[in-house]
């Protein structure tokens, strides 16, 4: 049991640490993206870029499709 909880419990900080870490260089992106002042580079780091109604669209198509 011993075992298991430390492998849970380390595969859980190494989710937690690359998490922040992805949070922390978006974040830094944006930052450097707007200091340039172009607006081609800030609409590329912006986080409009990641629209989730299209993945999200195909996702409910698709189980309406399994579901028939």
């Amino acid at each position: 049991m011993t075992e298991s909880y430390l492998f849970l419990k380390s595969l859980h900080i190494l989710g937690v640490i690359l998490l922040l870490g992805n949070l922390i260089v978006t974040a830094w992106w944006k930052l450097m993206a707007n200091r340039t002042k172009n607006p081609s580079i800030i609409a590329f780091a912006s986080y409009k870029k990641f629209n989730i109604r299209l993945p999200l669209r195909v996702m409910l198509n698709n189980m309406k499709a399994f579901q028939e």
